[in-house]
Formats: C-alpha cells, structure tokens, sequence
C-alpha cells in the first residue's frame, strides 16, 4: 500500500519488493479521465475508477492512496497533453501569453471537469505535479523580457489561469455572454429598447456595429485576447501594445 503521507509525485510507481505493477498511473489517470469526461467529475470514485481500469477496488489503493491523488494525476495529465511553446519564443510575452492562452482553453472544453477543478479551488497546491509544474514555468518564462519583479510575475500568472478559467466558464454556459449568438441577441435587444432617443450615447456606439455572426464570432475571439492581455499588462505594469 502506498504511503499517504509521502506526495504521490515523492512515490516510485513500482515498490522495493513483489512483482511489477500491472498497471501505470499514466493508464489510471487516462481511463479515469474518460470516465470524467462522459459523467463529470463527481462519477469518478475509486470504485468507479477501478471499474473503468479493469480491477477490483482494493488493487487501486496499490496505485493511488486517496481519491485526490487520482484526481492530482489527471489533472496533471489534462495539463502535460498541452501542446505548448518553448517560451520565450522570440514573437514577444503577449503572443507567447496568447498561445498558452488559446491552449489552455481548448483544453478546458475538451475536459469540462477539469474548469470545474480549475477555478473551485479543489485541487490541494501541495498535488501540484510535475506537468503543471512545468506549465507554469513555461507562463513565467514568456514573461522573462518583460521589467517586472518576480513576485508580480507569479501572481500574473495565477491570475493569468483565473482570466482563462472565466472566459472558459462564459462559454461552457448554457447562455454564454461571449458567444456570437447572445452578443447578437443582445445587440438586437438593445436597440430595439433604446430606440426612443433617450439613450443617445449607447444608440450612437449600436449604429457603428455591424450585425453580421462572421464579426461577432470575430469580436468573441478579440475580446479574448484584448481582455487577457490588457489585464496582464496592468499586473506587469507595461503597456499593452
């Protein structure tokens, strides 16, 4: 039996004694990932878990000694599928920020539990592994160009997940405020209540926006990238642009 009181990450996956395991935990954690992926995150207990592995519960506590370790190790595998680049790239901390960004919410609606996990707070810092790690070292290293303490640089990137985390909240939505759809609804909706000449500041900036789902699927994706940066950008204290 695993050690509790040893971090899963400080635990050889095969003991100093008995035979091989007959499983990994890059296999645990994928078919527990699955099961996450078509339930939720609440489907998936140990016995649930040891199902989809194929063995009984009792051989899964061999693995994994509580059921935030496996949840640690998915979590973690989610983050080391990023495809993500070697900042700093050359093309500048906001693009390189951009790119992460872009991943990192892709992943978040390929894997609506793990937004869940995300931005609740249930994951302990101290089952922070390896990949994650590794991802936050790839956001502060794309920050390395930029004039600013180390300190705000760590808390730019905490805030940084949050600012992704809440765009990919909005749009796993049943109503997502950012979508093409709603904006123009919204949009709409507005103009047809303003139109009694009592508004003249908001009918003014209407009358400049075209209703066309082509630019509103645009202005989405901008608001993304306009929001994300513009909010680094005041941590760090530099410009935008």
């Amino acid at each position: 039996m695993p050690d509790p009181d040893l971090p899963i990450w400080k635990r050889s996956e095969r003991g100093a004694r008995g035979p091989a395991p007959e499983h990994s935990r890059s296999s645990i954690a994928a078919a527990a990932i699955t099961l996450a992926d078509a339930e939720g995150l609440k489907a998936v207990s140990m016995r649930r878990a040891a199902a989809a592995v194929g063995i009984a519960p009792a051989s899964l506590y061999r693995y994994v000694a509580t059921r935030d370790e496996l949840i640690a190790l998915m979590a973690d595998a989610c983050i080391g599928a990023l495809q993500l680049p070697a900042t700093p790239t050359g093309n500048g901390w906001r693009q390189d920020l951009l790119d992460i960004a872009q991943a990192l919410r892709a992943t978040y609606r390929d894997h609506r539990w793990l937004l869940e996990l995300s931005m609740s707070g249930q994951l302990n810092p101290g089952m922070l592994g390896p990949a994650t790690i590794d991802y936050t070292e790839r956001v502060v290293a794309a920050l390395a160009g930029v004039p600013a303490p180390g300190r705000v640089k760590m808390e730019t990137a905490a805030i940084f997940n949050g600012v992704v985390g809440l765009f990919a909240m909005d749009e796993a939505a049943p109503v997502s405020n950012t979508s093409p759809e709603v904006q123009l609804a919204n949009a709409a909706y507005l103009a047809e209540r303003i139109s009694d000449g009592k508004h003249p500041y908001l009918a003014e900036i209407l009358a400049a926006r075209v209703p066309d789902d082509a630019l509103a699927r645009k202005n989405a994706d901008d608001l993304f990238g306009r929001v994300l940066i513009n909010t680094m950008s005041g941590l760090l204290g530099v410009p935008p642009e």
